[in-house]
């Protein structure tokens, strides 16, 4: 019996160890899976979060005659997302020197729209022809702001009520008076900071998407050599240099004729007021010989 004891207790250990590292692997293989989860859950990178302001701005440039129906294109695309979803903020076009174009639109977007229609207005600059030149993703913790702005107007709130007890207390004109504008003042604040305090959540419910529009040559793939590259910059300047000097020879040519025409008119007017006098002809002396007897 007692040998059948012995036996008994290393096979119960090697299941009660069994056992444990089971439990421990289902333990350890459902956390990692939940903290995925929330992971996933609590990533923010740049689409804002919980006090986070994120404002968008993309910079494309485009052929000029592709400006205008780019920029009304992602105009259709914000109106089809309906009011709740995307507000037009403001819209600018613009004819520089008649040869280039520039024009601007501004959004407002719900927070879970703002990332995913900024890569739509790209991909749909780049099927027009354009090309994504700058693009600026920038955030701002509200939290400071609104945290500030509470500290503040419930300060100013004790400030009032103290004074509001002093104004009832007061005993001439010249400090009801005073105190009155003390309480002004105060409420000022609270106004002030109440304002802030908005805007800050205004910030949270409508993210800012600004697209600025430029026309231009739309440069090769940056994943072109070194000297195509090279080849293709040269060339730009050859044109650049042409187009300078032939703009230089333009501008001067109307002024160097008008210059020639005043120096060849000045002189025959002077020819004809004052001519200038020519001195007796010398005999030509005679070149015949002397006859002979």
């Amino acid at each position: 019996m007692a040998i059948q004891t012995r036996l008994l207790v290393p096979v119960l250990a090697a299941l009660v160890l069994a056992g444990c590292s089971k439990s421990s692997d289902e333990g350890s293989t459902k956390p990692p899976a939940a903290a995925d989860r929330k992971a996933d859950g609590s990533r923010i990178g740049v689409t804002g979060g919980d006090g986070i302001a994120v404002t968008y701005q993309y910079s494309v440039r485009i052929p000029a005659s592709e400006v205008a129906g780019l920029q009304e294109e992602h105009a259709r695309a914000c109106e089809g997302l309906g009011p709740a979803r995307c507000r037009i903020w403001g819209m600018t076009f613009s004819v520089i020197g008649d040869r280039s174009v520039a024009a601007t639109l501004d959004l407002r977007l719900a927070p879970a729209d703002a990332r995913a229609f900024g890569r739509g207005a790209i991909d749909t600059a780049t099927r027009r022809g354009g090309m994504l030149t700058d693009a600026t993703i920038d955030s701002t913790d509200t939290r400071i702001a609104t945290t500030a702005a509470d500290a503040g107007s419930r300060d100013a709130e004790r400030d009032r009520r103290a004074l509001a007890a002093r104004l009832a207390a007061a005993t001439t004109p010249a400090e009801r008076q005073s105190v009155q504008a003390m309480i002004e003042e105060a409420e000022g604040r609270q106004e002030e900071l109440g304002g802030q305090k908005a805007d800050a959540a205004a910030s949270l419910a409508a993210i800012p998407l600004s697209l600025h529009y430029t026309s231009g040559p739309v440069s090769p793939p940056l994943d072109r050599g070194p000297f195509l590259a090279a080849i293709d910059d040269g060339w730009d300047n050859v044109v650049g240099g042409l187009a300078a000097i032939l703009l230089i020879v333009i501008t001067l040519l109307p002024w160097a004729a008008m210059a020639l025409a005043v120096v060849l008119g000045g002189r025959w007017v002077v020819g004809r007021l004052w001519p200038v006098e020519r001195g007796p002809t010398e005999a030509r002396p005679d070149t015949d010989a002397p006859g002979g007897a």
